[in-house]
């Protein structure tokens, strides 16, 4: 059994986080007598199985084990001024109980806990102080992580959820284009098929005349499925807007969506809702951004889309993404900028007519 549970947020920190125990050893070095080394060497042989079992625990049985280290921690600490260090290992684990309010709620105790027995032994300064400190630091560094960590765990599987009923309906909708463009012309191929062969003995000329009709009926069918198929290719604009805001709050980006009314042909909102897939993909991969704008709509004869955000910006070759979407839209007339200056900041604009668009336009 592994010490340490799988964690790829946390990994190997779980181990550097035990060099808090070098104020153990402070003491006996100091004073180089048997004595405090024996009880600093007992102290964290004690703890040490107790911090590699407290990843593991959830609930009360991780409010037990904080409990135990407390108590360690009062114990240890008139011995040694350095046990103190105990208190901050016991905050640490406070973010595993749930939403911070749940570890403020035990992290108050603890800091009062330290205080009152600095109080009531006579701690040194230096000792009470930094651990009073680093238990409020520590503790409540955790529990925002925690807090955040399960945050981020519900978005994902929001996000699974969007993408498997996204799938589901896909397939519905496959099936049910599929059956309305089969299901009929293969019964009647079937109806006619079976005419022909009982005909084919009797009324040969008849037969052949049939088995014509099937021919005919069967490229009729092979052209439908193919527009079908063609008409898989269309990408909603509301659909992509709204796989947009499931990745940005998934990636902790702040966002907005701007939009004004706009009528597209499904060419033209294939293509810009590709040109959003690749802006706001950068955003969540590359950008760094803390905000991202989303704007679009029709205004004077064309359609805008714009991706704003307040990232890293800066000069960068052209990847193959924004190439592609470069080429998409101006085979339809109009004009990609990335303007990196400040932030990043992507413009599309397509004519709705027959003039072509400037870069001047697409610049706003």
């Amino acid at each position: 059994m592994p010490l340490l549970p799988k964690d790829r947020s946390l990994g190997w920190t779980r181990y550097v986080w035990l060099i808090y125990l070098v104020p153990m050893f402070i003491e006996p070095v100091v004073t180089g007598t048997a004595g405090d080394w024996l009880i600093a060497s007992i102290s964290v042989a004690l703890f040490l199985p107790l911090y590699f079992l407290g990843f593991w625990l959830t609930g009360r049985r991780l409010l037990v084990l904080i409990g135990v280290v407390v108590a360690l921690a009062g114990v240890v600490a008139p011995l040694n001024p350095g046990g103190a260090v105990f208190f901050i290992y016991a905050a640490s684990f406070l973010g595993q109980l749930g939403p911070p309010k749940v570890g403020v709620r035990y992290l108050v105790p603890i800091l009062a806990i330290l205080l009152l027995e600095a109080w009531i032994v006579g701690f040194p300064r230096y000792s009470w102080v930094w651990a009073s400190i680093f238990t409020l630091i520590v503790g409540g560094i955790n529990m925002h992580f925690a807090d955040a960590a399960r945050r981020q765990a519900k978005l994902k599987l929001a996000h699974d959820e969007v993408e498997r009923l996204a799938t589901m309906a896909e397939r519905e909708r496959i099936a049910r284009d599929l059956h309305d463009v089969l299901g009929h012309t293969l019964s009647l191929i079937t109806i006619k098929a079976g005419l022909a062969a009982r005909l084919a003995d009797d009324v040969p000329q008849r037969a052949a005349r049939e088995m014509i009709e099937v021919e005919k009926i069967s490229r009729s069918a092979l052209a439908e499925v193919r527009r079908a198929v063609e008409g898989y290719r269309f990408l909603s604009l509301g659909a992509e807007v709204a796989r947009a805001k499931v990745a940005l709050a998934a990636a902790g980006v702040e966002y907005t969506v701007e939009t004004s009314p706009y009528d597209l042909d499904a060419e033209v909102e294939s293509a810009v809702s590709l040109a959003l897939r690749e802006g706001v993909t950068n955003v969540v991969r590359h950008a760094g951004a803390d905000w991202c704008t989303i704007r679009f709509g029709q205004a004077d004869g064309a359609f805008r889309l714009e991706v704003v955000d307040d990232g890293r910006g800066g000069a960068s070759k052209e990847g193959h993404g924004l190439a592609g979407m470069r080429e998409r839209i101006e085979a339809l007339g109009g004009n990609v900028v990335c303007d990196r200056s400040r932030g990043t900041r992507l413009a599309v604009v397509v004519p709705l007519g027959d003039s072509p668009v400037t870069q001047r336009e697409a610049l706003g």
